[in-house]
């Protein structure tokens, strides 16, 4: 397999960052590997910033991220939990300000994790829009919590969230969109849907939905399924080794959401990643 990209390479992340207007189009890659237990991220006015933090540690980790987005400002930010035997305890903090936008694909592969994130729209008119891909086998355990909250007028976003477990792991989802007092004319949406590939693991959906005020539009739903067979006997009957067919399931489950990643590049390294933990290795993209 050929070794990473110069480009992906890591690099450790500092304890605090400011992105200007002159951070450029492309992606920075980040590193947090448990030698700073925090980043704070200042994301400046009316800055487009493309960020990609990839979390590796050969020791436990314990970290905490909080990112600052000012008025007008926007963000797209990848985070990679990457397939590690080392605890990893993550607690992230988003701040978006009048007029700004995040964008965050996150991908959890790591074997005992516990990450809670919260979004906070603040500013008139502010955008979260979050997806969040989990897998977890061979007995790991993943315990995931996201808090989306509207806090101004006419603040928007959406989270989705989508997970795969097999082999005697457990995966736990809470997710929660939270629409304030002052955020008349909020538009938010909650989505769940885990995905069971064996009947020794143990999935879990919690969704939450509070409003607080008048004149929004909020919905949530949440979805725990097994494999459909229906769709492994049409693959399987076309020619397709069972093992091939399963595979190709699990890619349209959560391939999707993948393909928002902006960066081609970026995309491909994940999609290895990916690839990797349905295979049972360990990646070396």
């Amino acid at each position: 397999m050929k070794s990473t990209p110069a480009s992906l390479r890591r690099k450790t992340a500092p304890s605090r960052m400011v992105i200007g207007t002159k951070s450029g189009a492309k992606f920075q890659v980040l590193q947090i590997d448990g030698a700073r237990p925090s980043l704070e991220i200042d994301v400046a006015k009316q800055a487009r910033s493309f960020l990609y933090l990839r979390i590796a540690s050969t020791k436990p980790l314990d970290h905490t991220l909080t990112i600052r987005l000012a008025a007008q400002s926007h963000l797209s930010l990848v985070i990679l939990s990457e397939a590690s035997n080392k605890s990893q305890k993550l607690s992230q903090h988003m701040h978006i300000g009048a007029n700004a936008s995040l964008d965050l694909t996150c991908v959890t592969l790591g074997s005992d994790v516990t990450h809670d994130l919260e979004a906070r729209a603040e500013g008139v008119n502010a955008e979260s829009v979050i997806r969040w891909v989990a897998y977890a086998r061979d007995g790991e355990k993943q315990d995931l919590t996201l808090a989306s909250r509207f806090l101004a007028k006419r603040t928007h976003g959406s989270v989705a969230m989508r997970g795969v477990t097999e082999g005697r792991s457990t995966l736990v989802c809470r997710g929660k969109v939270e629409v304030g007092k002052r955020a008349s004319q909020a538009d938010a949406t909650l989505s769940q849907r885990l995905l069971m590939l064996d009947p020794h693991s143990s999935a879990e959906a919690i969704p939450a939905l509070e409003v607080r005020t008048n004149d929004v539009r909020a919905s949530h739903s949440a979805t725990v399924t097994k494999i459909d067979e229906s769709d492994l006997f049409y693959l399987t009957s076309r020619g397709l080794p069972r093992a091939e067919a399963r595979k190709l399931c699990i890619d349209g489950f959560l391939e999707e959401f993948l393909s928002a990643i902006p960066d081609r590049e970026i995309r491909r390294h994940i999609l290895k990643a990916l690839l990797a933990k349905k295979e049972g290795r360990k990646s070396r993209a």
